[in-house]
């Protein structure tokens, strides 16, 4: 049985084939992100999510603030322990 050959060069998907919201990321920041920056994405997940049950949920029992607290920890965390997503 013969093996089927495996290309080294992969095609490149055309920009009609790679959705709208990746086209629109920025880049990849070179510097690290300022208190400032962290700040700015845990108000943007906060205003993602606000609407889901779980969010409600942790609101009731822990309150507005300390859930608020809760998500940036839990981001600023993940960020710490991935710096580089696009690797």
């Amino acid at each position: 049985m013969k093996k089927k050959r495996i290309s080294k060069c992969q095609r490149q998907p055309s920009t009609e084939e790679i959705p709208d919201w990746v086209l629109n990321d920025s880049p990849v920041p070179d510097k690290p992100l300022t208190k400032r920056d962290l700040d700015e994405m845990a108000a943007g997940v906060e205003s993602g999510i606000r609407d889901t049950p779980a969010w409600k949920q942790l609101v009731r029992r822990v309150g507005e603030k300390e859930a608020a607290r809760i998500l940036k920890v839990s981001l600023f965390a993940n960020l710490a322990n991935h710096p580089e997503p696009n690797n």
